[in-house]
């Protein structure tokens, strides 16, 4: 745990693959909108964050953790946990953990490395989210129906901003903090995008770097991730 724990910094983002069925369902169904399936896009989506007096925390939206928020004690909506109580609850479920860093010198807009200033606002725009719900409605329609399908006919324009009703999925939150401190363009709309699509297109932009920090036992069968990679590109030639 303690090597997992150095490797992650302030800043850095956290994608969650899980391998369950609904972390399946949602993962395939996310990257239909690209035309292109990877079985390393991840569905769930946070942010490691510089918290003074509690140290580096774990920020997110969410509905399925146990783990509590250390200043309030909930579960639901978006909260600060402990990294390590995350990182355990994800690995005891089977996941499959990737860290997503800020590529020094390069950012969505103005490319230079996340300082320090930057950082201190990064929490300032978490903390003023805190304990606001989780957006179900808008996670569904992200992810599985209304802006899935728009995103597919290229209709970006016509899918709302959701974030106008302080309730947040998971990385519709991550987003709008990241466009609060300058690493989002301003004019980009969150809720028009999902975890998987998120981090393509940051990784396309060449301004984060990519890392697997657990692995899922369920890949550890020899060839499992090139057979998932076949049935995947196979499914996506239908769209």
């Amino acid at each position: 745990m303690k090597e997992l724990l150095a490797k992650l910094k302030p800043s850095d983002l956290i994608g969650v693959q899980s391998h369950n069925c609904v972390g399946r369902t949602i993962r395939w169904c996310s990257t239909r909108s690209r035309r292109k399936l990877s079985p390393d896009a991840p569905n769930h989506l946070a942010q490691i964050i510089d918290s003074i007096p509690n140290g580096p925390l774990w920020a997110e939206s969410s509905v399925t953790t146990q783990v509590p928020c250390v200043r309030c004690n909930q579960r639901k909506g978006v909260h600060f946990r402990l990294i390590a109580g995350r990182l355990r609850e994800e690995m005891r479920r089977g996941s499959t953990i990737y860290r997503y860093r800020f590529i020094a010198h390069r950012s969505v807009i103005t490319g230079k490395a996340f300082l320090e200033a930057e950082r201190i606002a990064l929490y300032d725009a978490w903390m003023a989210k805190h304990g606001q719900p989780y957006d179900y409605w808008g996670a569904y329609d992200a992810r599985l129906r209304g802006a899935g399908r728009l995103l597919r006919l290229g209709l970006y324009k016509y899918i709302p901003d959701r974030a106008k009703n302080g309730k947040w999925f998971c990385n519709e939150a991550v987003l709008r903090c990241l466009q609060q401190v300058g690493r989002w363009p301003e004019d980009g709309n969150p809720s028009r995008w999902n975890p998987a699509t998120a981090v393509a297109d940051l990784l396309e932009r060449g301004v984060v770097e990519q890392e697997m920090i657990w692995e899922s036992d369920r890949l550890k069968e020899p060839d499992q991730l090139n057979r998932m990679r076949a049935k995947y590109d196979k499914a996506a030639k239908r769209y």
